[in-house]
């Protein structure tokens, strides 16, 4: 397919989805243009096709300006999971920021519009009483693109991922990872629990079909590696990379369950008064009801209309993270 003379805006480039999608675009030859705040593009490949240019989700002109002349929009900035004191700053992002871009997208004759949404979204159908207030924004979101696809004023497409593995990843997995190879602590409980995941590479490979494609106009999809995960495994599977024996000890669930609940308060007592623990920044009760709750979704929707074929799996993956959580440690330790 010769792609020379499109053009892409990917909002969120210097994240973690935003730059492995803006690499894959600037491979396939298309011109990038890469919409961020700040001159924050030490994750992005230097390229003579990819244009940088500055703006705010709540600022329309400068969105207008991003906009102009492109073919696609790619809209995987926002923010994530915060604490309850940002709710509104969610909102304003998540939401009022996506209105903002869809409008100048619209304005500017934008062809087709992606929104990188999440699994989370899916929860609030379901009046999951566990649901954020990022899967409710995330949701909100999707609303407004789909009325937008169905009002005729642009093509939209939604592409909900799930938990993204890749380089430079957050979230349970690294972790793991982490405590693994600083500490010397029993294994976590016995888990019947089963999770989807999705590579990086592959979540901008079902974007890529998801722009190319004329049937992918209008529909949402939710998009996995195909295969389910059990924590208790991927435990192991670290242990092994990182050449450690595996703890012959459990820890009990409702040890873990109180540890997750003390480090929880502390989080909160430190907020409030404003102190610094980095290494129990990321540790809430949400991690431990991810832990413990299987969060399994079907791609069956992507595969059979996009012909969507992921390429890799988490395990043929992990060594190159369990080596990059471990170098990133070294750095910030030197």
């Amino acid at each position: 397919m010769n792609n020379s003379g499109k053009t892409v805006l990917v909002t969120g480039a210097s994240g973690f989805i935003g730059s492995s999608v803006a690499e894959r675009f600037l491979r396939a030859g298309y011109k990038v243009r890469s919409l961020t705040r700040c001159a924050q593009t030490e994750k992005l490949v230097t390229s003579d096709s990819l244009q940088q240019v500055f703006g705010d989700l709540t600022d329309m002109e400068s969105l207008i300006t991003a906009c102009s002349g492109i073919d696609f929009v790619i809209h995987a900035a926002g923010l994530a999971h915060v604490d309850s004191s940002k709710k509104d700053e969610l909102f304003n992002v998540n939401v009022t920021g996506t209105r903002n871009l869809l409008k100048a997208a619209e304005s500017q004759l934008v062809k087709r519009f992606v929104y990188v949404s999440s699994s989370l979204a899916s929860v609030v159908d379901k009046n999951d009483t566990t649901v954020t207030a990022y899967g409710h924004t995330k949701r909100q979101a999707e609303n407004l693109v789909m009325s937008a696809h169905k009002v005729g004023t642009i093509e939209a497409v939604i592409i909900r991922p799930v938990n993204v593995y890749g380089v430079g990843m957050k979230g349970n997995i690294p972790a793991l990872i982490s405590l693994a190879d600083r500490w010397f602590l029993p294994a976590l409980p016995v888990l019947k629990t089963s999770v989807s995941l999705i590579s990086v590479e592959d979540l901008s490979k079902a974007i890529d079909l998801s722009i190319n494609l004329e049937n992918a106009a209008g529909k949402l999809y939710t998009v996995t590696d195909g295969h389910s995960y059990n924590i208790n495994q991927i435990e192991e599977e670290i242990y092994l990379i990182l050449g450690k024996k595996f703890p012959s000890l459990r820890l009990p669930r409702l040890l873990l369950y109180t540890g997750f609940l003390g480090v929880e308060g502390i989080n909160k007592i430190s907020n409030l008064l404003n102190l610094k623990f980095p290494s129990l920044s990321g540790i809430r009760m949400r991690t431990y009801r991810n832990l413990i709750s299987t969060n399994s979704f079907d791609n069956s929707q992507i595969v059979q209309d996009l012909n969507f074929r992921p390429e890799v799996d988490l395990y043929q993956m992990l060594p190159r993270i369990v080596h990059s959580v471990i170098q990133t440690k070294a750095n910030q330790a030197d």
